[in-house]
Parts: structure tokens; sequence; C-alpha cells
């Protein structure tokens, strides 16, 4: 669950729009979710800034697919990264709004806020953040 919207969740329980069993029932799932072949981190866009990553090596289009069922239920931008093109078009036809990007080997469901003008986001291998200006 991502920052602005646990705020906004929270809010509605304060207000009195939201009921506490309602919110309860969203926030189930926190910290994560246990899908048996792996556990999909529902915090770490609280603790990181940034949503989980998927990695899609060594995982099967099923165990991908289901991933990604399970990253967009919780509402985060999903990113799967060394996924191959058969792979991402099953999973593109499983659930709609996904995007392969082919020469990088990742796909994409959402988009990512804009922090700075004038720079990128970058992450590394290991899901770290660095940036460089453009040119």
């Amino acid at each position: 669950m991502e920052k602005d919207k646990l705020r906004k969740l929270l809010t509605e329980v304060q207000e009195g729009t939201r009921g506490v069993d309602d919110a309860v029932r969203i926030m189930r799932h926190l910290p994560f979710i246990d899908i048996g072949f792996a556990k999909y981190d529902t915090h770490r866009s609280l603790r990181q800034g940034f949503p989980e990553v998927i990695f899609g090596q060594g995982k099967t289009d099923t165990q991908i697919v289901k991933l990604c069922r399970v990253a967009r239920s919780t509402g985060n931008r999903v990113m799967v990264t060394r996924i191959g093109a058969a792979a991402a078009r099953r999973v593109e036809r499983a659930i709609p709004g996904f995007r392969y990007h082919r020469s990088a080997r990742m796909l994409t469901h959402g988009k990512v806020k804009e922090e700075r003008r004038g720079e990128e986001r970058n992450l590394d291998r290991h899901g770290r953040d660095y940036r460089h200006t453009r040119c």
C-alpha cells in the first residue's frame, strides 16, 4: 500500500466516511501476502517509496501471472524484471494495462511519479535508486 492511499484510508475512517471493518478488510494483507511460492511485500512502498519489484527469472509464466494479480490487487504500480516476451504476452492477455519493454526485458503497469524535472529515476539490479541528469 502506498503512503498516499494509506493516509486517505485512515482519514476516511477518522471522518466517518469509511467504517473500521472496511478499513481492516482493505489492510488485511499488510505487511505481506503469502502466495506459497513467494511473499509479496505490501509495505515496501511505505518503507522505500517504490512498491515491490517482481524478479521474473526462474519463475513460471503461471507464477508471474499470479504475482501480477496480487500486486494489482494492492493498487500498487507493478514492475516485473527479467521477463521474456512469451511470459509478458501471457500476463498482458490475463491482466489488462501491462506494457512490455522488450530491450529491458521488463513489464510494467502504472506510472512512476516524476520526483524532479530534468532527472530520471533509475534502479540498479538490487532495486537501489540512482540518478543522472538528462543530456
